[in-house]
Formats: C-alpha cells, structure tokens, sequence
C-alpha cells in the first residue's frame, strides 16, 4: 500500500485533539503527518465556518509518529457551530 505524503487524521487524537465537540474559548490541535524524506515549505491549515475562515501556519513538533514527522497549529473557535479544515503545503522529495 502507498503511503500519502502528507496525511491527517481526526479521529486519531495524534492528529485532531481533544476528540469531538469544543466549547467555545476551548484550544484545538490539529496536526498534519509529513512522510519520512519528503520536505514542505509553508504548511498550513485552512479553517472554514458558516461566515468566514482563517489560515494558520503550522509549526514542527519535533515527533514522527508512524513514519510521518509532526506538524501543528493551535486554535480556538470563537462561536459555535461547525468548522471544516484542509491542510495544504508546497511538496518536495
């Protein structure tokens, strides 16, 4: 089997924590898996609710975990509701 060169997870408390429903004001983690001997430039992650969205940028962790190095951002819904993420990075290997 293949392996994706960047991957995430949210049911996986390694990629998306903590797990589920957040108040508002309550911090979310999400992370992003970078295959071992791949390299990104500008990882980040697009977060999108009814009426608007934001980009963060994503920082190493400093963990692999399963073969994919770590990388985060850290945010914290300011309304309720559903938000959708996407991750996004340039590729190379």
């Amino acid at each position: 089997m293949d392996r994706q060169p960047l991957y995430h997870d949210s049911h996986d408390l390694t990629y998306r924590a903590p797990f589920g429903a957040v108040r508002v004001g309550c911090s979310v983690t999400l992370r992003m898996g970078i295959l071992d001997g791949y390299y990104v430039s500008l990882p980040r992650v697009r977060i999108r609710w009814s009426d608007g969205e934001s980009t963060l940028y994503m920082e190493a962790v400093g963990e692999v975990y399963n073969g994919y190095h770590l990388v985060e951002a850290k945010f914290t819904p300011h309304k309720t509701g559903q938000f959708w993420i996407s991750f996004a990075a340039e590729l190379r290997c």
